[in-house]
């Protein structure tokens, strides 16, 4: 019924908000309770931090995809994304550099 009232547009425009919001609070609850349960098996650093975060964001990424090209939200997340895989890297960079 909804569609009918509303048109194809407004219930996408409904459907992404929505998997933006569970996408927001997914990611926003890992990072702040990720450091609790870090701390709780003494595996805590900013490094292990940020690389289980950047894992959290992909795969909640994939979840709540939007189903259409050009959502503003998933361009900025996207671009997000490419950042931190230029994080990972300095990070894996150092570690190796620490190694040899």
């Amino acid at each position: 019924m909804n569609f009918l009232q509303n048109g194809p547009q407004a219930v996408a425009a409904a459907e992404n908000e929505r998997r933006f919001r569970l996408f927001a609070v997914s990611v926003l609850g890992f990072l702040l309770v990720s450091p609790f349960l870090l701390r709780q098996f003494d595996l805590f650093t900013v490094q292990t931090y940020v690389l289980a975060g950047f894992v959290w964001l992909h795969v909640v990424g994939e979840i709540f995809s939007p189903g259409e090209r050009g959502v503003t939200w998933w361009r900025r997340v996207r671009w997000l994304q490419r950042f931190g895989w230029l994080v990972v890297g300095w990070i894996l960079f150092q570690r190796i550099v620490a190694i040899v």
